[in-house]
């Protein structure tokens, strides 16, 4: 068997057990739609135990996952100073709107949107 065909019945293997997931959780939530306060805090604590157990798990694939699906490409432009001390309510003054207008720039025209200055 190629390593295609494997890869395809693996990814429709993993879709089945998904699906199979969410019917067991539609099934539960059909049963008990509104759980008394004190089973709903009793099952976030579990919930809380079972994340806190596999945190660096969690972590590594996401990580992984992100590296192995994204495109690699800056989006923002990374300054050597941003005037975040400018940046206090009121927010709108005249120094942050030009503050704003100068390391941020002109939106592009493509999006459609309006400038929001």
């Amino acid at each position: 068997m190629n390593d295609t065909t494997r890869e395809s019945q693996e990814a429709l293997a993993a879709v089945e057990r998904v699906q199979r997931l969410f019917a067991t959780q539609r099934a539960a939530s059909l049963a008990q739609p509104f759980p008394e306060a004190a089973d709903r805090a009793a099952r976030l604590k579990a919930l809380t135990r079972q994340l806190r157990r596999y945190q660096d798990l969690l972590a590594d694939h996401g990580e992984e996952g992100l590296r192995e699906r994204s495109h690699a490409r800056t989006v923002l432009q990374r300054r050597r100073w941003f005037p975040t001390q400018l940046f206090h309510p009121p927010y709108g003054s005249f120094v942050q709107r030009l503050a704003m207008r100068f390391f941020l720039g002109e939106g592009d025209p493509a999006l459609g949107g309006k400038s929001p200055h």
